[in-house]
């Protein structure tokens, strides 16, 4: 296992502040130990971020260059996410969260899982067949960028918020370019347990979220300054 941490990126004020504060933010993690780090494609695919931008390729090629000459590498990403069923904006941000990762040579992307609801009540079956037809063709984008996707654990009343769904989805799935990535945060307002869930979803692990929180938000806390029992 190799740890990594996630880092959360700067002034989009202009390109030439955003680099600046990008670079110091790399040096830091990597003084204090993190030579491998996770992507955050989805903090740039809001308004007015640069994946929204026409330049968003070459926004990334700037970007691996500056990690590549600081000296990281990125080890997993979070794709661009979305509540229900994609809309062919959702599609598109999905697309190039998926080729950035590729470009920076991110292994496992992190992806959300989507629900369905029928007048206003949650349809688990609904939500599990959109979400096979979503991923499939997601998958198939995986495939052609060198990337493998991670269906992370939710929180609430959605699809993915307990391990039987994301393993009823794998195996529907039945392709080794989908894994799980399993949130901790995710998994504490959901009350689940912290060692048997993982270990119920076994070798389907191929991504972590740690942190913490005090079990009634997702705060992203620390270990430790939260409320998750850590003990095994």
């Amino acid at each position: 296992m190799k740890l990594s941490t996630a880092v959360k990126m700067g002034d989009l004020s202009s390109e030439e502040k955003f680099f600046a504060h990008f670079a110091r933010i790399l040096k830091t993690n990597l003084e204090a130990g993190f030579q491998i780090l996770d992507m955050p494609f989805a903090q740039y695919t809001r308004n007015p971020s640069p994946l929204r931008q026409g330049g968003w390729f070459a926004w990334l090629e700037r970007l691996k260059f500056t990690a590549k000459e600081i000296g990281v590498q990125w080890g997993q990403g979070h794709a661009h996410f979305f509540a229900g069923p994609p809309t062919n904006e959702d599609d598109e941000l999905m697309l190039r969260s998926i080729q950035g990762a590729g470009l920076l040579g991110v292994k496992w992307l992190a992806v959300h899982p989507i629900s369905v609801w029928k007048d206003s009540i949650y349809s688990r079956e609904e939500s599990l067949l959109a979400n096979l037809k979503m991923l499939r063709k997601y998958g198939e984008w995986a495939k052609s960028a060198g990337v493998k996707l991670a269906v992370e654990n939710v929180f609430g009343q959605n699809f993915g918020s307990y391990p039987q769904d994301l393993l009823e989805l794998l195996a529907s799935l039945n392709d080794p370019i989908f894994g799980i990535c399993w949130d901790t945060g995710h998994a504490h307002l959901m009350g689940l347990n912290q060692k048997e869930a993982p270990l119920e979803l076994g070798s389907d692990v191929k991504a972590l979220h740690i942190c913490d929180n005090r079990g009634r938000q997702d705060e992203h806390l620390l270990p430790l300054e939260g409320t998750i029992s850590w003990q095994p």
